[in-house]
């Protein structure tokens, strides 16, 4: 007959649990990492509750070994944890985060003063929104700075989609050309961001930007071709609108929405031309195809200032204006933008903030912007392969973004190790 095993003492049972516990909180990639770290010291496991970020920063090879053996020492010797993140670089606001916040390896945080004294009060206080947050206010900060983050954090504290959601990757996109004055894309902006300005505001403004964008594209660097020539008829003069920036003008001049013409331009099937007295816009014309009856361009509108309707008198000069064009031969057809010709003015755009874009950013911009219907050649389902803005500076697809380093172990001549 066998013997009873002896019974566990209920004060190591209640460890045991409080200690599984705890690793529970933290993400699975680096649970045996830190149960490893922490097993032979009460002071590495009392981490989990007082600076659970330092924890997952140790056993995700923050720093330098050198850093981590130091910052390892000094929770070890029971100093201050101010001091044992000083020792490893790791900011002190992070002491603030639940476990459940961590998921990549941290890296390049935001650490001034003013940041930390500005973000505490930020942090939300469910476990289950922080990992988000957190997510977008390092984005935000690896893109556009530490006054960007601080808005993000707080104005997207709800649970808002993730940072590699479609809108807060245009949101932040927006925000790094509102404040770089020599990207092509800030000539494209109705209104910059400024940290005064609310989420609803912002989200207006991305997608009037989008909007340009995607004018941008239809256009490249100027239709071929007008239809018809630049005139003068008594007091108003004919200008055509070639370029995205001749349609964000006439916009902004005539407060109407030629600025949104992305989808009608990108057809090849109208042109539009501004109406002007003395040099100032007073109208615009836009001009459909050529009918089978006729030899002329149709005339689909023309609306003076907010889309009001246009005086007689400027009906009448754009009827003389086309009749002076009889006798000149015009094609048919529209003329569009190949999309060979669409995707390098996509390119031209983009090319700058890609080259600022952190590399674990990249594939998600990649893939929307590769879905673009103005430059998709089908409207197949996207492959990982059609990619093909920027093809050399992307990650491998379906990677885990956490790869947490191995324990650290110091020998006994003070160098640190991994143990697997």
């Amino acid at each position: 007959m066998s013997k009873p095993k002896p019974a566990v003492p209920i004060i190591y049972r209640h460890r045991e649990q409080r200690r599984r516990e705890r690793l529970r909180g933290f993400n699975p990639g680096v649970r045996d990492a830190i149960a490893e770290l922490t097993c032979c010291s009460q002071e590495a496991e009392d981490l989990a509750d007082s600076f659970p970020g330092l924890l997952y920063a140790l056993v995700t090879g923050f720093g330098t070994p050198s850093a981590r053996e130091a910052c390892f020492n000094h929770v070890l010797e029971g100093k201050s944890l101010r001091l044992a993140a000083a020792a490893l670089g790791l900011p002190y606001w992070t002491r603030r985060l639940p476990p459940q916040a961590f998921s990549e390896p941290l890296c390049n945080l935001p650490s001034s003063a003013d940041f930390d004294s500005r973000i505490s009060h930020l942090i939300p206080s469910s476990r289950i929104l922080v990992r988000p947050w957190l997510d977008r206010i390092l984005c935000a900060y690896h893109v556009c700075g530490e006054e960007f983050a601080i808005w993000v954090g707080r104005n997207l504290r709800l649970p808002l989609p993730e940072a590699t959601d479609e809108s807060f990757t245009f949101l932040t996109a927006w925000a790094w050309h509102s404040i770089t004055l020599e990207a092509p894309g800030h000539a494209l902006l109705n209104r910059p961001w400024t940290s005064k300005m609310s989420l609803r505001r912002a989200e207006e403004e991305v997608v009037k930007w989008r909007r340009r964008l995607s004018l941008s594209y239809s256009l490249g660097n100027g239709l071929p071709n007008a239809w018809l020539n630049a005139g003068v008829v008594g007091e108003f003069e004919f200008v055509p609108l070639l370029t995205a920036q001749d349609f964000i003008r006439e916009s902004e001049a005539m407060d109407n929405c030629l600025d949104q013409y992305s989808d009608r331009m990108a057809s090849g099937g109208i042109r539009v031309f501004s109406i002007r007295r003395e040099g100032v816009p007073v109208a615009d014309i836009e001009l459909g195809p050529i009918a089978r009856q006729s030899h002329l361009p149709t005339i689909v509108q023309i609306k003076a200032a907010r889309n009001r309707p246009a005086p007689l008198a400027v009906w009448r000069a754009a009827h003389a204006w086309l009749k002076g064009h009889g006798d000149v031969p015009l094609p048919r057809r529209p003329g569009a933008l190949k999309i060979g010709e669409r995707r390098q003015a996509m390119r031209r755009i983009w090319v700058p903030y890609f080259a600022h874009l952190p590399e674990r950013m990249l594939p998600s911009l990649a893939a929307l912007l590769a879905r673009e219907p103005l430059v998709r050649q089908s409207s197949r389902r996207l492959l990982p392969s059609d990619c093909w803005l920027f093809p050399d500076r992307f990650l491998p697809i379906g990677t885990d973004p956490v790869s947490p380093a191995p324990a650290t172990a110091f020998t006994d001549d003070g160098d640190v190790s991994g143990t697997s």
